[in-house]
């Protein structure tokens, strides 16, 4: 498993990876700190908590985006070169194959949120400085949403590689990412069930956040079981 995640994470050299990322994070970070700019005396009197409820506005969406895009680019590249019917030739497990793209974007997002946490460290010291920082809170707000994201790449991988429309994914992704986000505020508990509204949900500014927490890694580790299973089974044209 070690050299299959090797090889895959050699193709990234070929693929606007480090731009997605970065582009990802500065823009969040730009965003976070406007806001609490304009709500400089809410980021004030809650110590810089505020921070966290504005970084939770949009934050789960970048996952979620991340997640399409990232998923579309790997199983793109496959396509566009044609490998598929070489890898599958190969002695190299389906199931092996399947699940070390899952690591490796899973890895990728991992990079991104752990950048975004050293760039709200830096926000909040900046507006009320280091000693007000509450650390616990600022690490499950940026990591129980990344934990809970693990459901929806599960299933975004799954549709980029069961159906070779790229555009078909991008728009299943763009629109759980966005509506995901609006879904999650519903008072409505039904609405909660989809897997796009569980980084929203997983914020520790609300009760329940190590519920969502662990029913996005469930959901993940399930998901992905099973798309590996079809996946072992399929012939690839």
């Amino acid at each position: 498993m070690y050299r299959l995640l090797l090889t895959e994470a050699l193709k990234l050299k070929r693929l606007p990876i480090v731009f997605v990322v970065l582009l990802s994070v500065i823009g969040l970070s730009i965003v976070v700190t406007l806001q609490s700019y304009f709500w400089k005396e809410e980021v004030m009197n809650s110590n810089g908590v505020f921070i966290m409820a504005v970084l939770n506005l949009f934050f789960p969406m970048v996952l979620l985006l991340g997640i399409t895009i990232l998923s579309s680019i790997l199983v793109g590249l496959e396509d566009d070169a044609r490998t598929w019917k070489q890898l599958l030739a190969t002695t190299i497990s389906k199931i092996k194959l399947y699940w070390s793209k899952i690591i490796l974007i899973y890895g990728i997002l991992f990079i991104m949120s752990l950048l975004i946490f050293v760039c709200m460290f830096i926000i909040w010291s900046i507006f009320v400085g280091p000693s007000k920082i509450v650390w616990e809170l600022l690490f499950k707000q940026i990591f129980y949403p990344y934990f809970a994201s693990f459901g929806v790449l599960s299933i975004q991988f799954f549709i980029s590689i069961f159906n070779r429309n790229q555009v078909f994914s991008l728009a299943i992704g763009l629109i759980g990412a966005i509506s995901g986000s609006f879904l999650a505020r519903s008072s409505l508990p039904f609405m909660h069930f989809a897997p796009w509204t569980y980084p929203s949900l997983a914020t520790p500014l609300m009760n329940e956040a190590t519920k969502w927490a662990i029913s996005g890694l469930l959901i993940g580790v399930i998901g992905t079981i099973f798309g590996a299973i079809l996946f072992s089974k399929k012939e690839v044209n």
